[in-house]
């Protein structure tokens, strides 16, 4: 006689592969998180972003995967929830969101006494800005490569300045931004 003994053993949910607890995001690009899990019974996965009434849940058992823009800069997090019979598991994700450059005034028409300091700046608008990677002059359409990544530069002030036109372009990770200047020299 022969028996047979089939021991059936149940693991609560481990969450094994989810983002970075800290992740960078550029505002206008898709965000795309991936949450898996395993266990046994395989646990149901859901994303969910704090602070957020939607939910992401997994099609399959033992994943979810968020897609989607975050289109509101700072910081957010994402939670991976994995549960089942035996318990559940839950892992954070920080997203911080940043911005492209922006300007205040992308136009800015100056009027300056000959003989006196010209004072041009590329000053950025908002907080939420990665560090600048490249600041790039022109005057005209020609690169001012003695400028580059300044973004304040100054000069005495001639007749030949009369009419000039200048621009900054700005860059992050997150895109780039051009600031012009028209010079009227009296």
């Amino acid at each position: 006689v022969k028996s047979s003994v089939f021991l059936n053993v149940e693991v609560p949910p481990r969450i094994e592969d989810y983002c970075p607890s800290e992740t960078v995001h550029c505002r206008k690009n898709s965000l795309e998180l991936t949450c898996k899990a395993s266990g046994d019974p395989p646990p149901q996965v859901m994303i969910k972003r704090k602070g957020f009434l939607s939910s992401v849940t997994g099609i399959h058992p033992g994943l979810a995967v968020y897609r989607g823009s975050v289109t509101q800069i700072g910081n957010s997090v994402f939670v991976c929830n994995a549960e089942n019979r035996q318990g559940a598991a839950t892992k954070a994700c920080h997203v911080t969101t940043f911005s492209a450059p922006r300007f205040v005034n992308n136009f800015l028409a100056m009027l300056v006494r000959q003989g006196r300091q010209v004072h041009l700046r590329c000053h950025l608008f908002g907080k939420w800005l990665l560090p600048i990677t490249n600041v790039i002059w022109y005057e005209g359409f020609i690169e001012k490569s003695e400028w580059s990544n300044k973004q304040t530069v100054s000069w005495i002030a001639t007749l030949a300045d009369h009419l000039k036109e200048y621009r900054c372009k700005v860059t992050n990770l997150c895109g780039s931004s051009i600031r012009r200047f028209s010079l009227y020299v009296a």
